[in-house]
């Protein structure tokens, strides 16, 4: 599974358990595998658009797509139901932020796990669809950013700086809350 082609048997909508439904746009990446987690995955982000209940508008959105592949080098071959350690770590990430209301990261939309028809590259393996917010900006490659002057590569510098001190806080509060409910108990 390398290309967009190979994704045929993907909905073009997709209806999530809460009575939402997310229609897929064009893609934003190409598809990649992802052998680094257990199970094993293929990934693509599209754009998407939030098509029911239609009054609450999400025309912002990105649709990330996780498919379960073999990796016969790995620990299994068999599926499973989903989801894997690296996208049950980015879904905390994702509510971490929404719950914050942060303004320096995606935030989580919906979650939805499905399983794999006859036609997918695992039959019975999953499929996961994570709607998440769109970052306004657009990427400092795009921007040709070492050719840019020194200070505005600077400013941007600032900026990321900023970004990642208030994960860091984040993540340290969420540390320390959980330690203070656990402690009182």
């Amino acid at each position: 599974m390398t290309t967009l082609e190979d994704l045929a048997y993907l909905p073009k909508c997709i209806d999530f358990q809460d009575g939402t439904s997310y229609q897929r746009l064009q893609p934003v990446t190409d598809v990649r595998q992802c052998h680094d987690g257990f199970p094993a995955e293929a990934r693509i982000l599209f754009y998407c658009k939030r098509t029911q209940p239609k009054d609450q508008g999400g025309d912002d959105l990105v649709l990330k797509v996780k498919i379960q592949v073999v990796n016969e080098g790995r620990r299994s071959t068999d599926p499973v139901a989903g989801p894997s350690d690296i996208t049950a770590a980015e879904l905390k990430a994702l509510q971490l932020f929404r719950d914050a209301n942060s303004p320096y990261g995606p935030q989580l939309v919906g979650f939805q796990i499905a399983v794999q028809g006859d036609d997918g590259p695992m039959p019975g393996g999953y499929i996961t669809y994570t709607v998440m917010t769109r970052i306004p900006g657009q990427a400092v490659l795009a921007l040709s950013y070492w050719s840019m002057p020194f200070e505005e590569r600077e400013q941007i510098q600032q900026k990321f700086l900023e970004a990642l001190a208030y994960g860091i806080d984040l993540k340290m509060a969420r540390l320390w809350l959980t330690e203070a409910v656990v402690s009182d108990d």
